[in-house]
C-alpha cells in the first residue's frame, strides 16, 4: 500500500469553504494536489515527541488518518477532520479537528502535531458539494503571502475561483488564459487539472495543436508550454484525427512535448496518463504499462487512471481491464455524490464498453479498438462545455464513438 492514498483530480473542481458556524455538519472533502502538504503537516520525516515518527498517512474522502510508530513499539493513529467536527477533538486548528483513532497518543504528540498544522495549514483547502452542482473554490482561511509548494495562496485561490466561474459559464478560452497564468505562478493545488480541462474544452484540432507546438519550440525552457503542447496534440489525435496515420503522428508529437514536461511535473497524474495512453496507442505496451502505474500511484482516487489502465491492459489482461472499469464506475459514482461534475453519457459508454469486454472474454465478440476509433463523426464534438465536463468530471479520455470496430489484427500490427 502506498504511503499516501492520493485524492482524485476530479475533486480539484469542487467548491470549498469553512463553515459559517461550529455546528455546521456539511460533509467537506479533501481535494487533490495537497498530498505533500498533508505529509508535511503530519510530521514528514521529522522526529516527534515520545520518540514517534510518521509511519504512514491516508486520505479517505473527508478524513486524514496519520499513523505513528513510537518508542517502545507503541503505535498510534490520529484523525484530522474538518474543524466543524468537534466530537472527540483532542486539539483544533483553524482548519482541522484532531481526534484519536487508535492507541493512546501522548498529549505532547498531539500538541506538536497541532503546532505543525497551524504553521502550514494556510495552504490547505477543503471542498464542499454545492446544491447547484456548479462549484467554485474559495479559500478556507486567510492564507499567508507565501505558502507550501502544494497549496495556493489566498490570492491564487481567488484566481482559481474566478477561472472556474468562467469555465462553468462556458467561457473556456478566457478560463484557459486565466488558468495558464495561474499555472505559471503555481501549478499545484489542482491548477494543472484545470489547464487540462479548459484546454480540452476548446477541442483542439491538428492545426491548433501545431500552434501550441510552435510556441513550445520557441520556448524550450517553458515547462508549461511543453505540457500544453503535449495535451493539445493528444486530444487532437484522439478527437480530431481523420486517419490512423494522422493519429500516430499526433501521438508521437504528444510524447515529445510531454516528455519535456517531465520530471518538473512529476506530481501530476495527468502527465503520466497522457504519456501512458499515447505510448499504448502507438503500440508501445511495456512503456504504457509502466507509466500508467505511475499515474495510479499518484491519483489512486481518480477514476480516469483506472479507465486508462483498462484500455492499456485490454489485450494482455482482460479481467484486469474489467475490474478497472468497475473501479472507474464506483469511484465516479462516489465522487459525484460528493459534488464532482460528471458526464452521464460517458458513464453509459463505459457500461457499453464493459459489456463488450465481457462478450470478448466469452468468445462472443472480437477485441475491437473501442477506446480510440478512427471516425469522421469524431470531428463533430458537439457542445465544448460538455466535452470539457467529460474531461473534468470523470472522463479525460472520453467521447468514444460507439459501434466503431477495429480488428484485433490491426492492434497486433501496430504493436509489432
Amino acid at each position: 500500500m502506498a504511503r499516501l492514498s492520493l485524492a482524485s483530480t476530479l475533486l480539484a473542481a469542487l467548491a470549498f469553504t469553512l463553515p459559517a458556524a461550529a455546528d455546521d455538519r456539511t460533509a467537506y472533502a479533501i481535494p487533490p494536489g495537497q498530498e505533500k502538504l498533508v505529509l508535511a503537516m503530519c510530521g514528514g520525516e521529522d522526529a516527534l515527541p515520545g520518540g514517534c515518527k510518521l509511519a504512514g498517512a491516508s486520505i479517505d474522502k473527508s478524513v486524514i488518518v496519520a499513523r505513528y510508530s513510537c518508542k517502545g513499539g507503541a503505535e498510534h493513529a490520529l484523525e484530522l477532520r474538518h474543524v466543524s467536527v468537534k466530537e472527540g477533538a483532542l486539539a483544533t486548528t483553524a482548519a482541522f479537528s484532531i481526534a484519536r483513532k487508535e492507541g493512546a497518543p501522548e498529549t505532547d504528540l498531539v500538541e506538536a502535531l497541532a503546532v505543525r498544522i497551524r504553521k502550514q495549514e494556510g495552504g490547505f483547502r477543503w471542498v464542499e458539494p454545492q446544491p447547484s452542482n456548479v462549484e467554485a473554490p474559495t479559500t478556507p482561511a486567510p492564507a499567508p503571502a507565501e505558502t507550501a509548494k502544494g497549496g495556493l495562496t489566498q490570492e491564487q485561490s481567488e484566481r482559481y475561483k474566478q477561472g472556474f466561474s468562467l469555465y462553468a459559464a462556458g467561457n473556456h478560452r478566457e478560463a484557459l488564459r486565466l488558468f495558464t497564468e495561474l499555472a505559471r505562478q503555481n501549478p499545484h493545488g489542482g491548477v494543472l487539472g484545470m489547464v487540462v480541462a479548459t484546454l480540452a474544452a476548446t477541442a483542439p484540432d491538428p492545426e491548433t495543436a501545431a500552434d501550441y507546438g510552435r510556441r513550445a519550440d520557441e520556448a524550450p525552457g517553458d515547462t508549461l508550454a511543453q505540457f500544453m503542447a503535449g495535451v493539445a496534440a493528444h486530444y487532437a489525435a484522439h478527437q480530431r484525427a481523420g486517419s490512423r496515420e494522422q493519429k500516430d503522428a499526433l501521438y508521437t508529437t504528444a510524447l515529445r512535448y510531454l516528455e519535456r514536461a517531465s520530471p518538473a511535473y512529476d506530481f501530476e497524474p495527468r502527465l503520466f496518463i497522457y504519456l501512458a495512453v499515447s505510448h499504448f496507442r502507438l503500440g508501445h505496451q511495456p512503456e504504457a504499462e509502466r507509466l500508467i502505474e505511475s499515474a495510479v500511484a499518484l491519483g489512486s482516487r481518480d477514476p480516469d487512471v483506472f479507465y486508462c489502465r483498462a484500455e492499456i491492459f485490454q489485450h494482455v489482461d482482460l479481467q484486469r481491464s474489467l475490474k478497472d472499469l468497475d473501479t472507474y464506475l464506483a469511484l465516479s459514482e462516489e465522487l459525484q455524490k460528493q459534488g464532482a461534475i460528471g458526464s452521464p453519457n460517458k458513464r453509459a459508454r463505459v457500461l457499453r464498453m464493459r459489456e463488450h469486454l465481457i462478450a470478448v472474454s466469452r468468445g462472443e465478440a472480437a477485441a475491437d479498438e473501442i477506446f480510440d476509433p478512427v471516425s469522421p463523426s469524431l470531428r463533430v464534438l458537439g457542445s465544448p462545455r460538455l466535452f470539457g465536463l467529460g474531461v473534468l468530471g470523470v472522463g479525460a479520455m472520453g467521447w468514444i464513438a460507439t459501434g466503431i470496430a477495429r480488428s484485433v489484427a490491426r492492434r497486433r500490427r501496430r504493436a509489432a
